[in-house]
């Protein structure tokens, strides 16, 4: 079912917010990852050598995944609730929700 006039989830302002908040949150994993050789077990570990505090801050949440990979997240409301989903072997983001 689609709603006229509103955007799909992963589009919009709100989604936009989230994704942009989130590119220095995975440029810092990275970083960290280039010099550690592993993700760390929180984001807390990337401030304040490889993430600005103000970055950590981003409503985005972090799950370091079995094996060598990771996963953030970020969820927005209107309308409906969304999320959205990034997993670091991949490098993609996948975005789903409901009304």
């Amino acid at each position: 079912m689609a709603t006229v006039g509103c955007p799909a989830p992963g589009k919009g302002p709100k989604a936009e917010r989230g994704l942009a908040q989130s590119q220095p949150i995975i440029g810092a994993l990275d970083a960290y990852h280039r010099t550690k050789k592993a993700y760390p077990d929180s984001l807390s570990q990337l401030v304040p050598n490889y993430l600005e505090p103000v970055a950590y801050r981003a409503p985005v949440e972090y799950h370091k995944l079995q094996g060598d990979d990771y996963e953030i997240s970020f969820r927005y409301g209107g309308p409906g609730m969304n999320e959205c989903h990034y997993q670091g072997s991949s490098r993609k983001w996948s975005c789903s929700g409901y009304f």
